[in-house]
């Protein structure tokens, strides 16, 4: 049986193998390929230059990670780097989804890869900051050269995050534990799908060439630009407009009445029944009795009533 064996990945890049059978480390570089699914540490001085390096070191990484534009990554990053902007290191990291109702777990296989740079003064109203305490930024559409100097660091706390969408705590963080292997391969995989996920940066004028993604997004964008319709974030109603997450005809059959209330506040109020509690006595406490839920449906918890809502009518 072979002795067992670890690998660490050293600036350079320098993949190194270490079997307690030995006492000397061995340089497997050119042959990273023979072990994308081995477990790796990472130097605390690795970049992203680094990772890119290993695949100009062994050209047989390249072939599994071709419909990422690993070639196309590569290529950029040979022509050396660009300033980098308001972030501090870029970071590898599990994040679960677990759907607490179906008890399934999603994207277990999946690293997530990103920007991480500290919260602003003035943060923009997309930035969120995260329990660590830092403000995460996708790369995905970012040129590689922007990025090459930045150490690389991967986080071994994995989040879990309520994927039911029907529960109260949907996009909540519910859960947190310690994974200390990271696999070679799943980290080259977690860097290039990232980077790439809008297409490739190919040129200085950040112009991006990708497949039906970003098509995809091109022609919504413009589809948005060419209507008449004013967006506005503004707008009071803006969100409404585009996530109506209770069908139209739902107030209807689930409810005998809703008084004087309006269904913007109605469906306010639903979205803040715990997922156990009975959803018609909370609303007839929280809203009046005027609020009243046919009786098909008074049996029902927050998160079973909201799943039910949701569910166009036949």
């Amino acid at each position: 049986m072979e002795a067992k064996m670890t690998l660490t990945l050293e600036p350079g890049p320098k993949l190194l193998l270490s079997r307690y059978d030995l006492e000397d480390q061995e340089d497997v570089t050119s042959q990273a390929i023979e072990f994308l699914f081995d477990s790796v540490s990472i130097d605390p001085g690795i970049t992203l230059a680094d990772l890119f390096g290993l695949f100009e070191a062994c050209p047989g990484l390249k072939p599994p990670y071709k419909r990422w534009y690993v070639d196309e990554l590569c290529e950029r990053a040979l022509l050396g780097p660009l300033p980098a902007e308001g972030i501090m290191h870029l970071e590898l990291k599990q994040r679960w989804q677990f759907d607490s109702h179906k008890r399934e777990y999603a994207d277990a296989m999946l690293l997530d890869f990103f920007a991480v740079g500290p919260v602003r003064e003035v943060c923009g109203e997309n930035e969120y900051v995260y329990p660590d305490g830092f403000v995460h930024y996708s790369v995905a559409g970012s040129d590689v050269r922007h990025l090459l100097t930045l150490p690389v660091r991967y986080n071994n706390q994995v989040d879990v995050w309520e994927n039911d969408t029907h529960s109260i705590n949907n996009g909540r963080l519910i859960q947190n534990y310690t994974c200390r292997d990271i696999q070679l391969g799943a980290m080259l995989n977690a860097v290039v799908y990232s980077l790439t996920w809008f297409g490739v940066v190919v040129s200085d004028a950040d112009e991006i060439v990708g497949d039906e993604v970003s098509g995809e997004l091109e022609d919504l964008i413009q589809a948005v630009n060419d209507s008449d319709t004013e967006w506005s974030s503004a707008d009071p109603n803006f969100m409404d407009r585009i996530f109506d997450w209770v069908a139209h005809s739902a107030w209807v059959t689930h409810f005998i009445s809703i008084g004087n209330l309006s269904e913007k506040q109605v469906s306010a109020e639903l979205r803040r029944i715990p997922d156990g509690c009975n959803a018609a006595r909370w609303l007839s406490k929280n809203l009046g009795r005027e609020v009243v839920v046919q009786k098909a449906y008074r049996h029902m918890d927050g998160r079973d009533f909201r799943a039910a809502l949701s569910k166009p009518s036949g």
